[in-house]
């Protein structure tokens, strides 16, 4: 879900009101994205997540991933996009 926000912030302007339009534009973003290298990806559990859980199965779990994105467009030439993403508890909403 959040590779599609970074399509829509980075597309260009679609060139009609259609939805095909839109839906090239989007394309066009992702078709510009640089395959993802070891280098731009990290993953892991996030700081206390250990000491919360009671199962050594979910301890193992990985809770926290962040990705390094390179668009190659005119506009977005140098500039890197990070997305983090991490799970939550359910029971204290942290």
């Amino acid at each position: 879900m959040l590779e599609v926000v970074c399509a829509l912030l980075t597309m260009e302007a679609p060139t009609g009101r259609d939805p095909d339009a839109l839906r090239d534009e989007k394309q066009g973003a992702f078709r510009a994205m640089r395959p993802l290298t070891p280098a731009d990806v990290v993953r892991g559990q996030f700081r206390g997540t250990a000491r919360k859980t009671v199962s050594l199965r979910i301890r193992r779990v990985e809770t926290f991933a962040a990705v390094r994105l390179h668009i190659d467009t005119w506009r977005w030439a140098g500039v890197p996009f990070y997305i983090r993403a991490r799970q939550t508890d359910a029971c204290h909403g942290n």
